[in-house]
C-alpha cells in the first residue's frame, strides 16, 4: 500500500509540473543579416529548464522557417516566470546582437531581451519574429508600457496588457515588476492609433476602468510612429499615482563590471550588498575557467592570473542559486 501511495504522489507531482509549463516560440528576423556559416543561435536563462544546456553558456541553434529569413525554436519551459535571452549570428558570444535600449532588461545597451511567460493560455506563446539587433518584428513598433499598481491588490494571476494590437488576448503579455509595484511589458504595435487596457488578472473581467477624460472607446490610446517607452500611469487613472511623474527609465539593479576591457583584473560591482553569492567565469567555448563561492559584499575582484587574451563571461548567482546577472568582459 505504501508503494502505491508513493506512486500516486509522484504522479501528482508530475501533473503539477506539466500544468505549470508552457510552450514558447522564440523567433528572429535575419533579413538584414548575412547568416554565419555556423547558423543562428539563442542563449538565455531558459536553456537549463528546457534541457538545452547551461544558461547563457550553451548556444542553442535555431531552425530556418522554410525559405524565409525567420529562424526560430519552440521550447517547453516553466511558467509563470521571467526569462532573459539574446540572439546570435554564429556560435560564439562575440556574434551576439546589439540589443536596443528599449528592449533591454535594464534600459542599457549590451543587455538582454526579456519575456514574462504566463502559465495561462493553451496555445504556444509567440510574440513575433523581432529583427536581429532591432526592437520589433517587421512592420511593427515596440511600445514598452508601465502601470503603477501601488493602489491595488495585485491578482495572483498577475498584471497584463491587451488591446487592438493583439485581439484583446489577455494572456499574451504578462507584465513584470522590476521596481516596487510598477509593472511593465513590451507590446508590438502597428503605426497609427492603438487602443489598450491594463488587467489586474488575465481575463477580460479584470480590466481597469479608464477615466472618460483620457479614454477612447473606454480604452487607453497611443498613436505609434516609432519605438517608445511610455511613462508609468496609475491603474484606472489618466496619470501617475503620485504628484510627481514616475521616472520613465528605472535604474539597473544588477551587476556592472569595470573595466570592461582589462589587462590584469576585472571588478564586479553589485547594486547592493549580497551574502554567500557565487561567481563563475567561462571562456567563449563554454569551458568553466574559474569558480568562486561564499562571496560577501557589493564588490568582487577577479585577477587575470593565467587567463589568456580573449572574451569571457561572468555569471553571478545569489545564495539561493538564482541567476543575478551575466556579464561580458575582455582580457587583452
Amino acid at each position: 500500500m505504501r508503494k502505491i501511495n508513493i506512486l500516486i504522489i509522484l504522479l501528482s507531482l508530475l501533473s503539477i509540473k506539466s500544468a505549470t509549463a508552457r510552450k514558447v516560440k522564440f523567433a528572429v528576423d535575419m533579413s538584414a543579416e548575412t547568416i554565419a556559416s555556423s547558423g543562428v543561435f539563442i542563449s538565455g536563462d531558459f536553456q537549463k529548464a528546457a534541457g538545452l544546456g547551461e544558461n547563457f553558456v550553451a548556444f542553442t541553434p535555431l531552425t530556418r522557417e522554410g525559405t524565409t529569413n525567420i529562424y526560430s525554436i519552440v521550447v517547453d519551459i516553466p511558467a509563470p516566470a521571467k526569462y532573459e535571452y539574446a540572439f546570435l549570428n554564429g556560435n560564439q558570444w562575440y556574434y551576439v546582437e546589439a540589443i536596443p535600449v528599449e528592449s533591454g532588461v535594464d534600459y542599457e545597451f549590451d543587455n538582454y531581451r526579456w519575456i514574462y511567460v504566463d502559465e495561462a493560455g493553451s496555445d504556444t506563446l509567440s510574440l513575433g519574429a523581432v529583427k536581429f539587433s532591432g526592437n520589433a518584428p517587421a512592420g511593427k513598433y515596440l511600445v514598452r508600457v508601465l502601470v503603477d499598481m501601488q493602489n491595488q491588490t495585485v491578482s495572483t494571476n498577475g498584471v497584463h496588457v491587451a488591446g487592438s494590437f493583439n485581439n484583446l488576448n489577455t494572456t499574451d503579455i504578462r507584465l513584470y515588476n522590476f521596481v516596487d509595484k510598477i509593472y511593465e511589458g513590451i507590446a508590438y504595435m502597428s503605426a497609427g492609433q492603438n487602443e489598450f487596457k491594463f488587467y489586474n488578472g488575465n481575463t477580460l473581467s479584470t480590466t481597469e476602468t479608464v477615466p472618460v477624460t483620457c479614454a477612447v472607446n473606454s480604452s487607453r490610446t497611443i498613436t505609434v510612429s516609432a519605438d517608445v517607452i511610455k511613462d508609468a500611469v496609475c491603474f484606472s487613472s489618466c496619470s501617475s499615482c503620485n504628484s510627481s511623474a514616475v521616472p520613465e527609465v528605472q535604474a539597473s539593479n544588477k551587476v556592472t563590471l569595470y573595466p570592461s576591457i582589462g589587462t590584469t583584473s576585472v571588478t564586479l560591482k553589485l547594486a547592493q550588498s549580497m551574502t554567500n553569492y557565487s561567481v563563475s567565469v567561462y571562456d567563449f567555448s563554454g569551458r568553466t575557467v574559474r569558480n568562486y563561492k561564499g562571496i560577501n559584499g557589493d564588490t568582487f575582484k577577479i585577477e587575470r592570473g593565467s587567463l589568456t587574451t580573449g572574451i569571457y563571461l561572468i555569471q553571478t548567482m545569489n545564495a539561493d542559486n538564482e541567476l543575478v546577472s551575466v556579464n561580458k568582459f575582455i582580457f587583452n
